[in-house]
């Protein structure tokens, strides 16, 4: 009976020692967990920090080619310090002088705005009705507005993500983001040239078209009035410095196929300047041609050093030539443009064109797919961030 009891408890006692190794088995396991986490998280903000230092090793590298590129050009004289007093003395009576004329502008601006409302006050009350005068008065100046802020944000962009001196280089497109918002940079410059061609469309055809049609397409002003709006948020953006390769252009595209769409129900096509539209699809055919440059030399620099032989290598050069002969063939075509007469376009020609500038977009837009997942890739293997 006692052999038994105690055989039992030696059971009892065995299963609870390995139960007890168990539960320090699990303590173990689950420290072992925490300490994995914090060195995952450890590393990823040492990965964070080099990727940060590299973008500002980049940019002294760039801002030092920079001012090499500026020195070049300057002449001997110009480098002594009394030359750059004087530079920084100009830039701060620039300033000045453009901080007193906002605020004329500002001056001016209200009180236009209070002569708006006395003149409004002698005007018939059909004016201001839907569809009225007051509308189509807004859409005269609306289209070339519009037109003028996207060219604008084209060119603030350009300034806020300028080039470099000797043009992309690797490090660029593996250790940083530099080459990508470059490539963003171009796509808004694609996106705003088809909005510049548009409204160039309507602002011709509002002198042309009918009072019927004119009613028709005021009737739209509150509409393309709320389309302007999204331009004026990314311009926000912009100066608030958070516009870059994060923000989605989604909005974007959808404003100008919006104007697009209702230029093509409500305006005939002998109603505009088709020379100055023409000349404005060459300038499209420029813009995605660019950005697609752009996307190709990101494209080249994926691939490791030594694979220049393989077939993608040689892809991307016969792509490359390809679209350097597009290129001096839309200069061309944008050269031979008339300006002292009428275009006649048959409908099979604008139908061609349009299916040009849409498969040139789809070109574009999977050249930029295609670098985006490269660029997901790189940062996924780190290992691998100097190529693939």
């Amino acid at each position: 009976m006692d052999d038994q009891m105690m055989e039992e408890q030696k059971l009892v006692e065995k299963a609870l020692l390995g139960e007890i190794e168990g539960l320090h088995l699990q303590q173990r396991m689950k420290q072992e967990d925490i300490h994995r986490e914090e060195l995952i998280s450890t590393i990823m903000k040492f990965r964070k920090k080099v990727g940060e230092q590299n973008e500002e090793i980049q940019d002294l590298k760039d801002q030092v080619l920079r001012y090499q590129e500026e020195l070049t050009g300057q002449k001997s004289e110009e480098n002594n310090i009394a030359s750059i007093v004087s530079q920084m003395q100009v830039n701060v009576n620039r300033t000045f002088a453009e901080s007193v004329e906002r605020q004329v502008s500002a001056v001016e601006v209200e009180y236009a705005r209070k002569q708006m409302g006395y003149l409004r006050q002698f005007l018939p009350d059909n004016f201001t009705k839907a569809g009225g005068d007051n509308d189509a008065v807004i859409l005269n100046v609306l289209f070339p507005r519009l037109s003028a802020k996207a060219k604008l944000l084209t060119k603030l962009m350009a300034e806020r993500f300028p080039g470099v001196p000797g043009g992309t280089r690797r490090e660029h497109v593996t250790k940083s983001h530099k080459a990508e918002q470059w490539a963003h940079s171009a796509r808004i410059a694609h996106i705003m040239s088809a909005l510049v061609a548009v409204c160039g469309q309507f602002e011709s055809a509002l002198g042309n078209i009918s009072l019927e049609d004119l009613s028709r397409l005021a009737q739209l002003q509150p509409e393309m009035t709320s389309q302007e709006r999204v331009i004026d948020g990314y311009l926000e953006l912009l100066r608030q410095a958070r516009l870059d390769a994060e923000t989605s252009l989604e909005n974007m595209d959808k404003v100008v196929t919006y104007f697009q769409n209702v230029l093509s129900v409500n305006v005939s096509a002998d109603s505009y300047n088709t020379c100055a539209w023409v000349q404005s699809v060459y300038q499209q055919i420029m813009t995605g041609i660019t950005w697609c440059k752009v996307n190709m030399q990101r494209l080249s620099y994926y691939l490791k050093p030594g694979q220049e032989e393989c077939d993608f290598a040689d892809f991307v050069r016969t792509f490359g030539n390809e679209l350097a002969q597009c290129e001096q063939l839309a200069i061309k075509g944008g050269k031979a443009v008339p300006t002292d007469k009428q275009l006649k376009l048959t409908p099979q020609a604008s139908d061609d064109i349009q299916s040009a500038l849409l498969l040139l977009h789809k070109i574009a837009s999977i050249l930029n797919e295609t670098c985006g997942i490269a660029s997901v890739q790189i940062n996924i293997n780190p290992g691998e961030s100097a190529s693939f």
